[in-house]
């Protein structure tokens, strides 16, 4: 796919990540995904099919995916918004140390979008993401506390 010691091959790599996410290869399921979401190696854009294999990939354990397959539910791509099932998978990522994920969490609490609004929880999430240098978790936390004091 990347041409990486091989010539580009965006047929071969498809093809062989079909086999690899057929084997339960969660970072060919991911490829694969990410794949059918941007349209990539010869693949049509299917954000139905980048759903499927985000969440094959999630539930087989790769974060990554976890955090992806939230950002669809989120955002309705591959199906329709649905904020519970977001917070769901984002909750699985951000404990798994996935920065953008505590971030998106973090953002959830504060606005109250698929979880009760809860400033201390919003912060506990920023911070988490900060800590791991998410710059966008660090400018909430001084917007919170300025809103705050």
């Amino acid at each position: 796919m990347r041409g990486k010691g091989v010539k580009k091959n965006h047929k071969r790599a498809v093809s062989l990540l079909k086999r690899a996410a057929a084997k339960k290869h969660p970072a060919a399921e991911y490829d694969l995904a990410v794949a059918y979401e941007l349209g990539k190696g010869g693949l049509p854009k299917d954000p139905k099919a980048a759903l499927m294999w985000y969440r094959r990939a999630a539930n087989d354990g790769d974060r990554d995916a976890q955090a992806e397959l939230a950002r669809c539910y989120y955002h309705g791509i591959g199906t329709s918004a649905n904020l519970s099932k977001a917070i769901r998978w984002y909750k699985k990522a951000a404990t798994g140390a996935d920065a953008e994920a505590q971030y998106a969490l973090g953002r959830a609490f504060e606005l109250g979008e698929g979880v009760a609004q809860d400033m201390q929880a919003a912060l506990r999430w920023y911070r988490r993401a900060a800590t791991q240098g998410d710059e966008d978790a660090r400018k909430a936390i001084a917007e919170i506390r300025s809103a705050l004091s």
